[in-house]
């Protein structure tokens, strides 16, 4: 989780999910990304790899924090996907 401080918190949601959707990732921890899709929810994304592994970034509906999942096929993979996540939200 990454947490943010409630005063400006609405501005960087909103300015991260455009980013995210005007310059998503081609390749995330050295491997193309596949898929790009937008959460139902309207509040993160969902990016696939070619190998089957994901990363899904989305910000919390109530509270000031973004959430970081990955799926990946090693505990190094996980690791790399973890701190692309960081990086696309910007707090690596």
């Amino acid at each position: 989780d990454i947490r943010f401080a409630r005063e400006g918190y609405d501005a960087v949601k909103t300015d991260t999910l455009a980013r995210l959707a005007d310059e998503a990732p081609t390749a995330l921890a050295g491997q193309d990304v596949v898929e790009r899709m937008a959460l139902d929810t309207n509040d993160g994304f969902k990016f696939y790899r070619a190998d089957g592994s994901w990363l899904l970034i989305r910000f919390s509906g109530t509270e000031a924090l973004l959430r970081v999942y990955v799926e990946a096929r090693s505990p190094d993979d996980v690791e790399s996907l973890l701190a692309e996540g960081r990086r696309l939200a910007g707090a690596a």
